[in-house]
């Protein structure tokens, strides 16, 4: 008679009798062993996996050993950090240094720009009037808008739209004409949006007329301090 390597079920022989006792003492294993075999779809909150920590941190990959996955798990919660649990600011570590009294100690607002200036000191911060200051000198610098378009000229005059939207007159306009040669001319329409251009031709034999026709302008618009 033989025996199976796993259950070592009998399993009688060709010319062994037929033993009634050993097929139930079969059946008895079989029924013992087939209740510890987990289904696709069963219980495996009393399942018992042995495993131990992987040697460094990995991603999961499909089709592993249960064995090796909680090993990789078990690296990743044992390289965490205090605070990755705790939640606590005071568990991390290389803590930025925070001012005492931090903005709500109004003695570190600075709401002068002369002040801000003078003051080298860390810990303070700008106000919202310092802010206001530095926003309205910074409108006073020069803007500049530029473009190409073409424009007709009649009797030396033509309107330039640059929609440069300035508050005030207070810019000027310079232009360039191809194939030209140029007396710019300056009107003193200025709007914020458009401006008058007055230009003049010198012919081959250097008389003056006035431009007539489509050029094509290269133009730029700046808006003085």
């Amino acid at each position: 008679m033989q025996l199976t390597p796993n259950f070592r079920l009998m399993k009688p022989d060709g010319t062994d009798p037929v033993n009634v006792q050993d097929l139930n003492d079969n059946m008895d294993v079989l029924d013992a062993e087939v209740v510890k075999k987990l289904d696709k779809t069963g219980d495996a909150s009393n399942v018992v996996n042995k495993f131990t920590q992987a040697g460094s941190r990995t991603n999961l990959l499909s089709g592993e050993k249960l064995s090796v996955s909680f090993g990789k798990i078990m690296k990743w919660f044992v390289d965490l950090k205090d605070v990755a649990f705790s939640g606590r600011y005071s568990d991390l570590t290389d803590r930025p240094t925070i001012p005492a009294g931090g903005i709500a100690d109004k003695s570190k607002i600075i709401d002068n720009l002369d002040d801000i200036a003078a003051n080298t000191q860390t810990g303070y911060m700008a106000g919202a009037l310092a802010v206001k200051e530095l926003n309205q000198n910074l409108a006073g610098l020069p803007t500049v808008k530029a473009g190409i378009t073409e424009l007709t000229f009649s009797g030396g005059n033509t309107t330039l739209t640059h929609n440069a939207g300035f508050p005030d007159t207070n810019y000027a306009v310079m232009f360039i004409c191809d194939n030209v040669r140029m007396f710019p001319r300056m009107s003193t329409n200025l709007d914020g949006n458009k401006t008058t251009l007055s230009a003049s031709a010198v012919n081959g034999s250097g008389a003056i007329s006035h431009l007539e026709g489509k050029y094509r302008v290269m133009w730029i618009v700046a808006r003085s301090v």
